[in-house]
């Protein structure tokens, strides 16, 4: 920051308070900026989870974050022994469903009237998928230690969102 303030310091005081104040706001929202979810290679710890055949899964973000007119992908993970894997992830623009991303092939999926067209890849999925409604983190853990007899009360599992 210094080394910013002696090249700017000969532009004036004004100039110098001005570029000051614009260097501190963009350095302040990079640093919270979201992330690409189309590029992300671990679940945040903010994903939510689901389960499918007995196997939890990974997904962020969730639905109830994500917004009617979300723009970006919603990625899927399972769980291994080291961490977790990548399954897949669905890009939306804008609310719609634009494509799928198996690995790091990347197939864009047209539908009509919510049906996939004719001719589309076969990894597109059949019908038109909205985004994956997820419980909130932890609640699959506090499921099995509940079915293990502990006596835990957690409403925020109760509801997919």
């Amino acid at each position: 920051m210094k080394k910013i303030l002696k090249l700017v310091m000969p532009l004036g005081p004004m100039f110098s308070r001005t570029l000051t104040a614009s260097v501190i706001v963009a350095v302040a929202h990079s640093a919270n900026a979201a992330p690409d979810t189309c590029k992300m290679s671990e679940p945040p710890p903010t994903a939510g989870e689901e389960a499918h055949m007995g196997e939890l899964l990974l997904v962020y973000p969730r639905a109830k974050d994500a917004g009617d007119r979300f723009s970006g992908c919603q990625s899927i993970w399972g769980r291994t022994k080291t961490g977790s894997q990548l399954i897949g992830r669905f890009e939306y623009s804008r609310g719609a469903f634009v494509a799928v991303h198996d690995g790091a092939k990347r197939t864009r999926c047209t539908y009509s009237n919510d049906e996939l067209r004719a001719g589309s890849d076969p990894v597109c999925p059949g019908s038109l998928p909205s985004l994956i409604p997820t419980l909130p983190p932890g609640c699959f853990a506090k499921f099995q230690r509940r079915a293990a007899g502990a006596n835990e009360s957690s409403p925020e599992c109760d509801t997919f969102e």
